[in-house]
């Protein structure tokens, strides 16, 4: 009989994480309305549709940021691309995420 030999480990790759920029989420809703106050209140529609847990546990307290913040967390995206699809009827577009450099280049 042959020495046993291990099969070899296959290779893993790390999956890439996108990140969805909030800024763009909520640049996107306030422009499916021609009227501005209809597209804030659109805005809270979408946000108040989400766990208050869910939202805290990503540091969202509050829909007024000064800078852009990107979430990775993937049950937080489905919840967003889910309520706007309720509230808005249409598709989260693609163009909301954006994929990270590789670690060490920017």
């Amino acid at each position: 009989m042959p020495a046993f030999s291990p099969l070899q480990k296959p290779s893993v790759t790390t999956p890439t994480v996108r990140a969805m920029s909030l800024q763009s989420v909520i640049q996107f809703i306030l422009n499916q309305n021609a009227d501005p106050t209809a597209g804030h209140l659109a805005t809270y529609q979408v946000f108040m549709g989400i766990g208050t847990e869910l939202l805290k546990r990503n540091g969202i307290t509050s829909l007024r940021f000064q800078d852009d913040r990107f979430i990775t967390d993937a049950e937080l995206q489905t919840a967003i691309t889910e309520n706007i699809q309720k509230v808005l009827k249409v598709a989260c577009p693609e163009e909301v995420y954006f994929n990270p450099p590789a670690s060490g280049k920017k």
